[in-house]
């Protein structure tokens, strides 16, 4: 498991209460303690659809996997990451009534 000397995050959530959906994007900065080529973050109930590291000025889509039985997203980097950098997760979302992820309750 790889630590960070930095790590920073800011969530945007966007919802839309008349269709119970939510547009979101994670942005993550961080610092490595090693080099870093895959992210595993928790995705419960979440449409991924696009995710971009930045290395300095230098924005790169990558790859990722979403794994709905485990709610696990993975984020392939190449090449690792061994500097500071910056994640972005752009997702959508149902706000449901299951008590899991963003959701409504009476």
């Amino acid at each position: 498991m790889t630590e960070f000397r930095e790590l920073h995050y800011r969530l945007h959530i966007l919802p839309d209460l008349e269709q119970l959906t939510f547009e979101g994007r994670l942005e993550l900065s961080a610092t490595p303690t090693a080099p870093l080529d895959n992210f595993r973050l928790n995705a419960i109930d979440l449409d991924i659809r696009r995710c971009t590291v930045k290395k300095g000025k230098t924005v790169v889509e990558t790859g990722f996997v979403l794994d709905a039985t485990s709610e696990i997203l993975s984020i392939q980097v190449t090449p690792a990451v061994s500097e500071p950098f910056s994640l972005c997760v752009e997702y959508t979302g149902e706000i449901n009534d299951r008590m899991a992820g963003f959701y409504r309750s009476a």
